[in-house]
C-alpha cells in the first residue's frame, strides 16, 4: 500500500534515490570474504566499470585499489566488527586507466542478536579535495624554499602587528631565532620613537591602505641584552 501511495503522488522509490545521488551505495555479506552482491549504478559515473564487473567476480573490487593503498587499508579494517563502522580514503582504478580518491564510509548490519550479518558501504570522489590538497602542499614546499633562501630578512605579521613567521637571515639580523619572536608584536624590533607609534601607523595601513616605510633602513640586534640601532 506504502509503495501504490508513493507511485501515485509521483514520488521515487528507494532505490531510485539512492541510484541517482551523488554516492556510490554498496552492500556485502563480508567486506573481505565475500564479493559485492549489489553496488549502485552511478559507479559506471564514477568509476567507468558496471555493476556487473563487480558482481561477477569476488576480487574485482581488490584489484582496482591502488598497490600503496591496500596494505594499510587491510590493517584498519581488522577493527571494523569491533568499531562497527569506519572510514577509509584510498585510490581506486577507474576504467580508463587513471586512479579516482575516494572516501568510504564503511558500516555494519546486524541482525536482532547483535550479529554482523553484512556491510553497506557509501563511495564519494574525493579526488578534487585531494588534488587541491596537494597543490597546497606543494605550494607550501615552493614558498617555504623561496622564503629560507632568499638573501634578505622577511618577517610576516598580522594585521595586529603580531610576528607570524621569519626566514633565518631574520634570525641572523635580529639576533633572535624564531621561537623567541612569534608570536610578539613587531614593534619590539623597531628603535624608538617608531617602536611606541607603530601600532597606530599599521591601524591607518589596514584601513587606508597607505604605506608607512617608517622604519625603513633601521635595524635592531641585541647584543648582550643591550639595544643598538645600526
Amino acid at each position: 500500500m506504502a509503495d501504490q501511495t508513493e507511485k501515485k503522488n509521483g514520488l521515487p522509490d528507494i532505490q531510485t534515490i539512492v541510484e541517482l545521488g551523488p554516492a556510490v551505495v554498496y552492500h556485502c555479506n563480508e567486506y573481505w570474504e565475500y564479493g559485492i552482491n549489489y553496488i549502485s549504478p552511478n559507479v559506471t559515473n564514477m568509476l567507468g566499470w558496471l555493476p556487473d564487473d563487480f558482481l561477477d567476480d569476488a576480487e574485482f573490487r581488490h584489484k582496482l585499489i591502488h598497490k600503496d593503498d591496500f596494505h594499510d587499508l587491510l590493517i584498519d579494517l581488522t577493527d571494523l566488527y569491533e568499531q562497527g563502522q569506519q572510514k577509509h580514503e584510498y585510490r581506486l582504478c577507474h576504467k580508463n586507466g587513471h586512479y579516482v580518491w575516494v572516501s568510504d564510509e564503511v558500516r555494519c548490519l546486524y541482525d536482532d542478536d547483535g550479529k554482523v550479518i553484512g556491510i553497506v558501504g557509501y563511495l564519494s570522489d574525493i579526488t578534487q579535495s585531494k588534488n587541491k590538497d596537494r597543490y597546497l602542499k606543494e605550494s607550501e614546499l615552493r614558498y617555504r624554499a623561496i622564503f629560507e633562501t632568499v638573501l634578505e630578512g622577511i618577517i610576516t605579521i598580522d594585521e595586529q602587528g603580531i610576528i607570524q613567521d621569519m626566514n633565518r637571515i631574520s634570525e641572523d639580523i635580529f639576533g633572535y631565532n624564531r621561537t623567541e619572536l612569534i608570536g610578539r608584536n613587531v614593534s619590539m624590533l623597531m628603535p624608538s620613537p617608531d617602536a611606541e607609534n607603530h601600532d597606530e601607523y599599521l591601524r591607518k595601513y589596514m584601513a587606508g591602505g597607505v604605506r608607512t616605510d617608517h622604519w625603513k633602513g633601521a635595524s635592531c640586534q641585541r647584543l648582550a641584552q643591550r639595544w643598538r640601532c645600526v
